[in-house]
């Protein structure tokens, strides 16, 4: 049985830190937040790293996050004020 991995809010702005993101950075972030684990408190995984890097960041940062749909490929026509991007939840939660 696969054990799932839990984490607290304030570990994701301890992980920036270590991973050498500033305060007023600009951050580009394209991962999969699933195989980061799952916030213990049971809440929406985009919903919290969305706000912990926001407050990390601050008003002076810049957080990009690649929100692209493959729908060209579909011969499908891009609405974006309807469609979400195919790559990304944390991306479709901010634009939401």
């Amino acid at each position: 049985m696969k054990q799932v991995i839990t984490y607290r809010n304030s570990e994701i702005k301890a992980g920036l830190r270590a991973a050498g993101v500033s305060p007023g950075a600009v951050c580009i972030v394209h991962s999969s937040l699933m195989h980061l684990g799952w916030p213990e408190d049971g809440t929406n995984p985009a919903q919290v790293w969305l706000k912990q890097m926001q407050e990390y960041l601050g008003p002076d940062g810049v957080l990009i996050l690649p929100a692209f749909t493959y729908s060209y490929c579909r011969h499908q026509v891009y609405d974006p004020r309807t469609d979400l991007c195919s790559v990304s939840l944390l991306a479709n939660y901010a634009i939401s």
